[in-house]
């Protein structure tokens, strides 16, 4: 147990922190760090191009898509089999028209979507 007080003001400001030794692991693997995910494109709003990170907890097939706001699919990327891990795609934003777009990442039962902006 952690505690941390202080009693320098008027006021008293008490924090207590508990910190529990037992791990929740299941097969060898924390579970809070064995999630997928699907980060935010970078730079955002782009011009030419942005790239897009995402993480796997399982080796899988990979797929994004870009859709227009309308949900018309614009752009899809096979990125193939893909190992389990954090991994970078570049998208090339040169065809694409100014505006508001989504890309989505589908790998195995894992599905992400995100808002990226094309700026001209």
């Amino acid at each position: 147990m952690l505690v941390a007080a202080d009693y320098g003001s008027n006021r008293n400001l008490m924090i207590r922190l508990n910190i529990n030794d037992q791990s929740n692991l299941i097969d060898g693997t924390n579970p809070a760090a064995a999630l997928s995910s699907l980060g935010q494109n970078y730079p955002n709003p782009f011009n030419a191009a942005t790239e897009i990170t995402y993480s796997l907890a399982n080796d899988s097939e990979v797929e994004i898509e870009v859709r227009d706001i309308t949900g018309r699919i614009i752009m899809q990327k096979n990125e193939g089999f893909i190992r389990a891990g954090k991994h970078t795609v570049r998208i090339d934003g040169s065809p694409l028209e100014a505006g508001i777009y989504l890309y989505s990442l589908r790998a195995g039962n894992f599905t992400e979507t995100r808002r990226m902006t094309v700026a001209r």
